[in-house]
């Protein structure tokens, strides 16, 4: 069991971000209702830890994360959770990239010529994507 808030708050948004991978489009109500218990604990250490650095004068939390958005989602799957046995998962809206896709990416642009770079950076990543369709 996590003794201090920033493991809690790191294993819960985890946890929820585990759940909403690994889930099918629709969530089942006891689930999507654990997500949102998991994503309501993050923000409330979320929100402790960057009140208790602020009190100490320190700038630990100079960046705030996509919290209102994050709420907002919450807020939507709570709401269909009490109305519907089903919640539709989030994550069929998310725009999520493979790091490693990017990181194929950023290589290709980075071995040709200056002159033909936007060509050549173009024709590799759909060559790129041709094989990673057919795999």
């Amino acid at each position: 069991m996590p003794v201090c808030a920033e493991e809690s708050g790191v294993q819960a948004l985890n946890r929820l971000m585990h759940l909403l991978y690994n889930c099918d489009v629709w969530i089942p109500r006891e689930m999507a209702l654990e997500c949102v218990r998991c994503g309501n604990h993050f923000h409330s250490s979320y929100r402790f830890l960057a009140a208790r650095s602020r009190e100490k004068g320190q700038m630990k939390f100079p960046l705030i994360p996509k919290i209102h958005p994050l709420e907002e989602i919450l807020f939507l799957m709570e709401h269909q959770a009490k109305i519907s046995p089903w919640v539709l998962n989030p994550m069929v809206e998310s725009c999520s990239l493979d790091e490693d896709f990017v990181g194929h990416a950023a290589y290709i642009t980075r071995h040709v010529s200056p002159r033909l770079m936007s060509l050549r950076t173009f024709n590799r990543y759909l060559t790129q994507i041709m094989l990673a369709w057919r795999s």
